[in-house]
């Protein structure tokens, strides 16, 4: 089955969503879909399982599924805001099914 490859720049707007991912899954994933590596390759490189290997991109795949639109219409973003202005942005937010708490 082939992996479908994230672009570095959707990477790069999926890593604050990356953040309950261990440093390892994120670069085992980063080295398969971004890269373009092979699983075999990867597990080689990180001494680990290719069932571990195949586990992080699984993972990776789901979180990015789940946190980048398609339509790229939607940015996720992650700052530091005064209490009331972040209500505002949270009152914002939560029209958007991807802000639904789960």
């Amino acid at each position: 089955m082939a992996i479908k490859r994230i672009s570095p720049e959707d990477w790069e707007r999926l890593l604050p969503a990356l953040s309950t991912c261990t440093m390892a899954t994120v670069d085992i994933a980063r080295a398969v879909l971004v890269e373009g590596r092979k699983q075999v390759e990867v597990a080689a490189t990180y001494n680990k399982s290719k069932q571990t290997v195949n586990g992080a991109i699984r993972r990776v795949i789901e979180i990015f599924e789940e946190n980048v639109p398609e339509d790229d219409q939607m940015e996720l973003v992650s700052v530091w805001l005064p209490k009331e202005q972040a209500a505002q942005v949270r009152k914002m937010a939560a029209a958007y099914t991807k802000n639904k708490a789960k």
